[in-house]
């Protein structure tokens, strides 16, 4: 038990401690000028690539050193009718995310992604008619963390509505991803990491095919 407990607070702290990195070092490519400020699409493929990578790294180590020998590193074939369209709102989430970064500071960027829960209630309501008096307490905080949220917003220097637009995007897209990824999860029975690793490199792909539908030249029209 204790053990499991130390795991969780590593777990948690590395989140964090990534999630600050990448933000972070998400700014700073999004604006600066010595990497010719990439557009968010850019900075995603970079970013999808580098995630596979270390998604075939980890589930390599798994093979080799962990007693779980089921470790996979493809998905089987019928699973990619939702792997792919989850890829799509995981590529766009990524995309309007660092679309926003590049407008705003992290720490604002930061405090509207908190409003996540927010854009997952009203999904819920929508999709699913969910009843929001069944989980009162949980909605309220919701709105709590709304109200702190835009708090600090109002009257940040750094606020741009194009940027609050971006970041609500990215909340939508990354709610979507979740639903569809507890729907993944629950046909078919595969790790975290093989996951992870399939809906990455699906991601890369899908933004490669993008990149280079848009560098080829058009057809002439005829006359």
């Amino acid at each position: 038990m204790a053990r499991q407990s130390l795991v969780l607070v590593f777990l948690i702290l590395a989140w964090y401690g990534s999630s600050i990195v990448c933000t972070n070092s998400t700014k700073y490519v999004m604006q600066s000028e010595d990497l010719g400020r990439p557009s968010g699409i850019e900075l995603t493929i970079c970013q999808m690539f580098v995630s596979s990578l270390c998604g075939v790294l980890v589930i390599t180590i798994q093979r080799l050193f962990s007693s779980n020998k089921g470790t996979v590193y493809f998905a089987p074939s019928s699973a990619y009718h939702l792997f792919f369209p989850l890829a799509v709102v995981f590529t766009l989430g990524f995309v309007t995310l660092n679309f926003s970064l590049g407008l705003m500071s992290g720490s604002l960027t930061s405090t509207l992604r908190a409003t996540e829960p927010f854009i997952s209630l009203l999904l819920n309501l929508i999709l699913f008619g969910q009843n929001p008096a069944k989980e009162l307490k949980l909605n309220m905080s919701i709105i709590v963390i709304v109200l702190g949220a835009s708090l600090a917003s109002y009257g940040n220097r750094d606020f741009t509505w194009v940027g609050f637009g971006s970041v609500m995007f990215a909340n939508f897209f990354f709610c979507f991803r979740t639903i569809i990824y507890k729907k993944l999860k629950s046909s078919y029975p595969l790790s975290d990491t093989t996951l992870f690793f399939n809906i990455c490199w699906c991601s890369f792909l899908l933004n490669i095919v993008y990149m280079v539908s848009e560098v080829m030249p058009s057809k002439p029209k005829l006359n």
